[in-house]
């Protein structure tokens, strides 16, 4: 599986087009459509889905007309499905108001799944703590982590449906994941699993963390 990183626009997240040797693709977060973004898609063969970590504007803005272009599959948490039709939990309305366009999943995701992808597959898992809804989507030996981990950092908490508790539980779960994984974030730099098993400063620091929010399990 071949995942190429497709550059952001903007404030606009990191998007990633993940193939297999058919040629079979799908797009990670598509918050912006940019020349590169469509040049690469052209390669493709087919676009089964539009992978959505989480439903915040930035990482959901362009998935109309991508869908409209490719008829990929929208894919996303069924814990962040009203963010597809309400510009105030996207966000959406203090940088667009009333433009964005309401959109229908196709796949509700529940945590666990395994998407079929052309000769491979992309498992989920689901990652709760910036939003209810947020998900990991594992390729091989790469993730693409949306908004939930980041290099040395991880993502905000304070929004709706963001949970300091969920992301302790979620950091956990991730730090305990076997082997080691590149890290494609939602935004920033890529990173590895293990650098930030090392040096992240919330996951390396968990059990502080825990005692700090006062964290039961």
């Amino acid at each position: 599986m071949e995942v190429i990183s497709i550059k952001p626009f903007g404030d606009f997240s990191n998007c990633y087009i993940i193939k297999d040797e058919t040629g079979t693709a799908a797009v990670v977060d598509p918050g912006c459509v940019t020349d590169e973004l469509i040049s690469e898609l052209d390669k493709c063969t087919k676009v089964e889905y539009i992978l959505l970590t989480h439903g915040h504007y930035d990482h959901i803005w362009a998935v109309s007309g991508l869908k409209e272009k490719t008829g990929a599959k929208l894919v996303i948490h069924r814990g962040d499905e009203a963010f597809l039709t309400d510009e105030n939990l996207s966000h959406g309305v203090k940088y667009f108001p009333g433009e964005q366009k309401p959109l229908k999943a196709d796949i509700l995701l529940q945590g666990g799944e395994t998407l079929p992808l052309g000769n491979g597959e992309i498992r989920v898992m689901h990652t709760p703590g910036h939003t209810k809804g947020s998900v990991v989507y594992i390729a091989g030996d790469t993730m693409c982590s949306g908004d939930t981990l980041f290099c040395m950092t991880v993502g905000r908490t304070d929004l709706e449906g963001g949970s300091m508790h969920d992301m302790i539980s979620t950091l956990e779960r991730l730090k305990a994941l076997k082997g080691d994984y590149k890290v494609l974030p939602g935004h920033g730099r890529d990173t590895t699993l293990e650098a930030e098993r090392q040096r992240n400063r919330y996951m390396s620091k968990i059990e502080r963390l825990k005692q700090q929010y006062g964290y039961k399990g």
